[in-house]
């Protein structure tokens, strides 16, 4: 279950409520995709379980750090710490682009 969330706008999405400001951090066309990615990241008891999922299962990161990611699409991704209980801190991010 998800813990926290490291923005409003995030958790907008995660309960289906859109408001404009959610346009400002995710394209329109992305949100049903960004929604499916917190329902799944909501359903998973463990870190473990989530590394076994298919779909994101090469796409979690920086785990030295203790931060992941999931891609939504495009340039987007889901980003979370997983702490012991669950996903805490979570957020929908563009991507950085690199210099």
């Amino acid at each position: 279950m998800i813990l926290s969330f490291a923005n409003k706008e995030t958790e907008e999405v995660f309960h289906g409520t859109h408001h404009d400001e959610i346009l400002t951090l995710l394209p329109s066309n992305l949100l049903r995709i960004a929604e499916e990615r917190l329902d799944l990241l909501n359903g998973t008891d463990t870190y473990q379980s989530l590394c076994l999922i298919p779909s994101i299962k090469l796409a979690i990161s920086d785990h030295k750090q203790g931060k992941h990611s999931i891609p939504i699409r495009d340039h987007y991704r889901l980003h979370f710490r997983w702490d012991k209980e669950g996903p805490s801190e979570v957020e929908i991010r563009p991507l950085r682009k690199s210099s």
